[in-house]
């Protein structure tokens, strides 16, 4: 904390209930990348330090959810997917990047008041910091995931070049709510309450483990709505069936999203000094 406040502090001075914010200039901004690098090192140092253990659990909790919904879905109630494991196992990958991101990130920028009251930070960096480091982790288990698939004969290479695409809508998509979530956490705490609820009734309607296309109307219709089913079904059509995605939806998530960090990004400029101020 303190180093991360002597960064903050170069030629800066402290925050005052009256002072405004000034223009950024190119020193700030190469101040706050600082910042930022910083942060999201030191995320990514301290999940380092549980490395074997962190990731050993990300394994065995996947496994362990994906042998549940295989034994309820297929041996239970009969899917008719075929590749069902690979199926499960896209969807529940793709779905943990974005639970884990949005909850990590949800309450940083009420973790950080204490550092805010002592130094300006632009607040947005704490939640940033944790979608990097995140991402980066995510990467391990996306690298799982193509072995995965390559051993059950799926995730042919004709079709991986659209899977950049693909993470990168996601992303955008991630980032949006999970910078709204945190932005509004310190005004409405209750949010961090019922935040797993959400997420967790968000999994059951994306078709992480079931195909929307099967569903019958109109429940299908309003299934299909959801972003993340569209990225859902991106993500097997590119990895599972060796096809290029809806490139023309993706393109609307990743328009909506950006809009939407552009609105979060002046809501929060709005209220830099405000933030401060809030009970802890």
């Amino acid at each position: 904390m303190s180093s991360l406040a002597g960064l903050g502090n170069r030629g800066q001075t402290p925050i005052s209930g009256n002072r405004c914010l000034s223009p950024i200039s190119s020193h700030d901004s190469a101040r706050w990348r600082e910042i930022l690098l910083y942060q999201t090192y030191c995320q990514l140092r301290v999940e380092s330090e549980r490395l074997y253990v962190g990731y050993l659990w990300w394994a065995i909790e996947t496994l362990l959810e994906m042998g549940l919904l295989y034994v309820l879905f297929r041996g239970i109630l009969g899917s008719p997917v075929e590749h069902y494991l690979s199926f499960l196992l896209c969807g529940l990958v793709s779905w943990r990047w974005l639970a884990q991101s949005v909850s990590r990130a949800a309450p940083s920028i009420l973790a950080n008041q204490p550092l805010a009251t002592q130094v300006f930070v632009p607040k947005l960096i704490f939640p940033v910091a944790m979608l990097l480091a995140d991402a980066v982790k995510f990467s391990v288990g996306l690298v799982m995931l193509l072995v995965f698939l390559r051993l059950d004969g799926l995730a042919p290479l004709s079709s991986l070049a659209s899977l950049p695409f693909v993470l990168g809508v996601q992303f955008v998509f991630i980032a949006a709510i999970a910078l709204w979530t945190a932005a509004l956490v310190p005004f409405l705490r209750s949010i961090l309450v019922g935040l797993d609820v959400a997420l967790r009734f968000g999994m059951f309607v994306s078709g992480v483990f079931f195909e929307i296309s099967r569903v019958g109307e109109p429940l299908r219709s309003w299934l299909a709505i959801n972003p993340m089913a569209v990225l859902l079904d991106a993500w097997r059509s590119t990895l599972m069936l060796g096809q290029s995605p809806d490139y023309g939806s993706l393109a609307l998530i990743a328009l909506g999203s950006l809009l939407a960090i552009f609105a979060v990004e002046r809501f929060v400029a709005r209220r830099e000094l405000l933030y401060p101020r809030l009970p802890a």
